[in-house]
């Protein structure tokens, strides 16, 4: 079992975001999607050092709901910073990116 696990989609590629939110990663550009870390190793600061490690010289992307403070406090210190930002509400199975 990892205790890292980091999932990410190199460009050139289109990607498509929940809620509709498009961008074309460029060659040599990657974003970082579905990732977590074992419970057990938690809070060690871990994820910011894989994810400085994996990256290396690239652009990276990285998506994460507003809820989510953890990861975003880990982003941060990978040297991470806001792009951009939405909100999807999801009413009766329609997703509406505001």
């Amino acid at each position: 079992m990892s205790i890292v696990d980091i999932q990410t989609v190199e460009g050139p590629e289109k990607v498509r975001l929940a809620g509709g939110k498009r961008f074309t990663l460029k060659t040599g550009e990657i974003l970082i999607g579905e990732s977590w870390v074992d419970p057990a190793h938690r809070g060690k600061g871990l994820y910011p050092a894989m994810l400085k490690q994996m990256i290396g010289d690239k652009v990276a992307y990285v998506v994460t709901t507003p809820d989510n403070i953890s990861a975003q406090r880990a982003f941060l210190k990978a040297g991470f910073g806001q792009v951009f930002s939405y909100r999807v509400l999801n009413i009766l199975g329609w997703r509406i990116r505001l």
